[in-house]
């Protein structure tokens, strides 16, 4: 079985988490994810948000980590971009100047069009206000307006998807968004897609992924769309992370079933595989289900890295007999173990790719229906 790439998962394009069940699931697909913070900016999480920055996965590194940027880091990234905005200097004053923006009340109360000082270099930041295509936010959520600029969407969008670019390139990270569209040039890491979509030589959402892109987005919308994660707790999710072995099975499972889906364009079709590959993975994870004994899925509610003899202790030399706790020192002799085959079907249980889906259920999330 093809064994998949690890990594930290990096949050586009917000500071805060916006839904902590959507970071729940992607700590259980990624196990660590990291948000790009300018500097200096105060965060201000809520606090079942900051309990995840406290937690560590099994590396000791927290689940939720601020990626700090710093100037020297992105500078040349946003070299090129002013590069490219100076070549295109009529298209772009034509397309995303004030005038251009403001012109449109929609972009008015779009967030997304707010960028903060610290993400921007100074040459950036002031060719951008030189030629109007940044200016001072009207009305906004945020708590030092005089911290932000905001600019036309679009562009906006540009300067965040080279950041996240920039960002994972060097840290060997899987840019994620807990918006359900496609996103070509994050996915990719291509840094030409961003360039040509800001001067709408082609759509940015079309799709055209590599085989491990395609694997973690599968692995997002298995565990997002088709688990409810509601009621687990950050400290079971760190549980949960921790044993790197079930979770590495499972993602290699993942990747076999997105090899069977090629590269492609039409964001349509790849939604619709990847769908069908979700659907598949939860039919497959039932049969097992169906398979394992009542007391393995009892057992793995109470401890899900706990073999029988947390329940059963063997008599003797004699393995095929074993002494089951029934309460007030009594005990009970089972002699025909082994010819039923219960250890043995609980230990292929545990060895299966879809264990690490049976853990988390046993943790207490529940299995839920996609909307259509």
């Amino acid at each position: 079985m093809a064994v998949p790439v690890e990594r930290a998962a990096l949050y586009y394009p917000h500071i805060h988490i916006q839904n902590v069940n959507w970071l729940k699931a992607a700590l259980l697909s990624f196990r660590q994810v990291r948000r790009m913070v300018p500097y200096p900016y105060h965060l201000r999480d809520t606090p079942e948000i900051l309990e995840y920055t406290n937690l560590t996965n099994s590396d000791g590194d927290p689940l939720l980590l601020a990626h700090r940027l710093e100037h020297d880091r992105i500078e040349a990234a946003e070299s090129r971009l002013l590069e490219l905005l100076k070549a295109h200097s009529d298209f772009i004053q034509r397309r995303y100047s004030s005038q251009s923006a403001l012109a449109n009340s929609e972009i008015l109360s779009c967030q997304s069009a707010d960028v903060h000082l610290g993400k921007m270099v100074h040459g950036l930041r002031s060719y951008l206000e030189q030629e109007q295509l940044a200016w001072e936010p009207t009305r906004g959520p945020h708590q030092h307006e005089w911290d932000w600029r905001s600019m036309h969407p679009r562009l906006a969008e540009s300067i965040m998807s080279l950041l996240a670019i920039d960002v994972a390139r060097q840290d060997g990270l899987d840019v994620v968004t807990d918006s359900l569209r496609p996103h070509h040039a994050l996915s990719e890491l291509d840094e030409d897609a961003i360039f040509s979509c800001l001067l709408e030589r082609t759509h940015i959402g079309d799709r055209l992924t590599g085989q491990n892109s395609r694997c973690d987005d599968l692995a997002m919308l298995v565990l997002h769309t088709h688990f409810s994660v509601d009621s687990l707790s950050a400290a079971q999710i760190a549980e949960l992370i921790k044993e790197g072995k079930d979770h590495r099975a499972f993602k290699s499972r993942l990747l076999d079933s997105v090899s069977r889906i090629p590269r492609m364009q039409n964001g349509d079709e790849y939604r619709r595989r990847l769908a069908n590959a979700a659907k598949e993975i939860v039919n497959d994870w039932g049969a097992h289900k169906r398979q394992l004994p009542h007391f393995a899925l009892d057992a793995m509610a109470s401890a899900v890295s706990a073999a029988p003899p947390a329940l059963a202790t063997q008599v003797g030399n004699n393995p095929s007999e074993v002494v089951l706790a029934a309460g007030f020192g009594m005990t009970i002799f089972l002699l025909s173990w082994n010819a039923l085959g219960v250890w043995r079907r609980y230990q292929k249980a545990k060895e299966h790719p879809l264990h690490f889906l049976s853990r988390i259920e046993a943790s207490g999330a529940t299995l839920i229906t996609p909307p259509v």
